[in-house]
């Protein structure tokens, strides 16, 4: 039940324009003010609500995109509004770039030398 409700918490929050994050007030069991909510057990072992809590956080809701530029240099994807490091690859070198996605906007432009 803590995982479901975990899940359909965090889908609720993250589904709603107004929310910008979500604190958690503890995860372990040995320091939280309500043991039986942490996401993980005493002993550290991850409960079913830590592993619903890091599938949405860490799978479903995490960018990971690839692809190939079209002729004239462009490639299409999608991600969640934050930060990004986004890696090009031109032949053998390779330029990261430190970016942000806001919810204004629709491209972010990448500039190679």
């Amino acid at each position: 039940m803590q995982a479901d409700y975990t899940r359909d918490f965090y889908i609720a929050a993250f589904s709603h324009p107004a929310v910008n994050g979500i604190t958690m007030w503890g995860f372990w069991e040995g320091r939280h003010w309500i043991p039986k909510a942490a996401l993980m057990t005493k002993n550290w072992s991850p409960k079913p609500n830590y592993e619903a809590y890091l599938n949405l956080v860490r799978k479903e809701w995490w960018t990971r995109e690839t692809g190939a530029t079209d002729q004239a240099g462009k490639w299409s994807g999608r991600g969640f509004k934050g930060d990004y490091s986004i890696t090009v690859q031109v032949g053998d070198k390779n330029r990261s770039f430190q970016t942000s996605i806001s919810d204004s906007q629709e491209s972010i432009t990448l500039k190679l030398d």
